[in-house]
């Protein structure tokens, strides 16, 4: 019964949709010294390389753009003042989530708002100059795409080629569900709910970190789980396969805090997704959170497994800190040249230089080069800016 109530409140409030054209102010950035904004990655414009979306936290008041060009580049496109198109795009207001929600290969933008506000898909134009907006609220019901009540995975669940949306619930004994995406981007209804507890898992966020990937390679994301509490040889981590409609169907992999030596707990690394060996299925790179610790590759198998880890290094390598403190890693769709993958290494601090970083066919890391972009984007006295000083965080 009470799962049945959360299923009808999460699907009402997801059958709203409104579509409409609405251009988003497109200018130069004319600089890109950004302080106060949260760094969003996301191929914005299906050149395979990935670009960078600045959102403003308090004290800014501009979003802004870097594009990614044909030979990896990255150059202002376009700013537009963060309540311009009638969205307050500030992260006291709303998170941006990035996913393809259209199928088109371009990432478009959710913009995932708080308790009362409005959430909303923005689907960018051929060059990322405006969007079609899909409003998507506004969410105030327990359920809904509010922040206060779920955090959105974004994954295509189903293989038909739009990412769809995990809603793992925020608070202990709440509802979870899958809400598949429609061909023009947006959320009308539920395909699956469920209590926590299903398959004898830990799925609520304030226990359990989740993120999704085609780590089989057959177009459809499994989800991974990994605790926040289990160490040592205690549990830690779970993949799950789910089925046609969302629902989580099966276990396809467990394993202990201490699997191939590295470290699971999401408080020393971050998960991110990529497929770093070009063979169309999704590994695993472990990004330490602090310089103290090692990065991880895990390349998957076949069968969606995460079997061995192809390569590992010291956060401090070869002159670059690639831990989270310092870099923002962002999975490109490119192969590079030698077969393999690639990453964008975003700057947290002043003065560091935009990187990315190129892996063999086998996920061992080969090389990383500095890539052409303005010089930034921190500091003071650039458009957008509201005081001196550095703050961008993921």
């Amino acid at each position: 019964m009470r799962g049945a109530i959360w299923a009808r409140g999460l699907t009402y409030l997801l059958c709203f949709l409104m579509v409409f054209e609405g251009p988003v102010a497109a200018a130069g950035l004319g600089g890109s010294n950004w302080v106060h904004h949260r760094v969003v990655g996301g191929d914005f414009n299906a050149m395979g390389w990935s670009s960078v979306l600045y959102q403003p936290f308090a004290g800014a008041r501009s979003v802004g753009e870097l594009l990614a060009q044909a030979d990896g580049s990255l150059k202002p496109a376009v700013d537009w003042a963060k309540d311009g198109d009638g969205l307050d795009w500030s992260a006291s207001h709303h998170r941006v989530v990035v996913g393809d929600f259209t199928g088109d290969g371009q990432d478009d933008l959710l913009l995932q708002g708080m308790s009362g506000l409005a959430s909303a898909v923005l689907i960018p134009g051929p060059a990322a100059e405006h969007y079609r907006e899909s409003v998507q609220g506004p969410f105030t019901a327990i359920g809904a795409l509010a922040l206060a009540t779920h955090h959105l995975v974004v994954g295509d669940f189903t293989g038909s080629g739009r990412d769809d949306l995990f809603l793992q619930a925020k608070v202990l004994g709440g509802s979870d569900g899958v809400a598949l995406s429609g061909p023009r981007g947006g959320f009308r209804a539920l395909a699956s709910v469920f209590d926590g507890g299903l398959l004898g898992l830990r799925w609520a966020e304030p226990e359990t970190a989740i993120v999704a990937g085609n780590f089989s390679g057959d177009g459809r994301a499994d989800l991974l789980l990994r605790s926040r509490a289990a160490s040592g040889t205690e549990a830690c981590c779970d993949l799950v396969a789910l089925g046609a409609s969302g629902q989580p169907e099966r276990i396809v992999q467990s394993w202990a805090a201490d699997f191939r030596g590295a470290d699971w707990s999401p408080a020393d690394s971050r998960a991110v997704v990529a497929d770093l060996t070009g063979d169309g299925r999704e590994d695993l790179l472990l990004q330490p959170r602090t310089p103290g610790g090692e990065v991880s590759v895990l390349l998957s198998d076949a069968s969606g497994r995460l079997t061995r880890v192809a390569d590992r290094w010291p956060a401090i390598h070869d002159g670059v800190d690639w831990s989270d403190e310092t870099y923002k890693i962002v999975p490109d769709r490119a192969t590079g040249p030698e077969g393999g993958g690639s990453v964008l290494l975003v700057p947290r601090e002043v003065g560091l230089p935009y990187l990315r970083a190129f892996f063999g066919a086998d996920g061992a890391l080969l090389r990383t080069e500095a890539v052409n972009a303005p010089e930034g984007p921190y500091g003071p006295g650039g458009p957008g800016s509201g005081e001196a000083g550095s703050g961008l965080r993921s």
